[in-house]
């Protein structure tokens, strides 16, 4: 089984409206780490460094098999 980390930005906006940004996906936990790093003294990122969040995935496996209400 092998599993892939995803790494995104949600920056809020108000109560209604989020900007999430996908910034990659990645074999190790190190490798995040060290985007994070980079990415939190860029412009908006470093006004917003709580926003970063890691996901992990395995491979060749749907993770949403339900429908949804519209």
């Amino acid at each position: 089984m092998k599993k892939v980390l995803v790494l995104q930005h949600v920056r809020v906006k108000d109560a209604d409206n989020e900007d999430i940004k996908m910034i990659g996906v990645f074999s190790t936990q190190a490798i995040v780490n060290a985007c994070i790093r980079d990415l939190e003294i860029q412009p908006g990122f470093k006004d917003h460094s709580g926003g970063f969040s890691v996901e992990g995935y395995e491979l060749d496996k749907a993770e949403w098999k339900e429908g949804f209400g519209e």
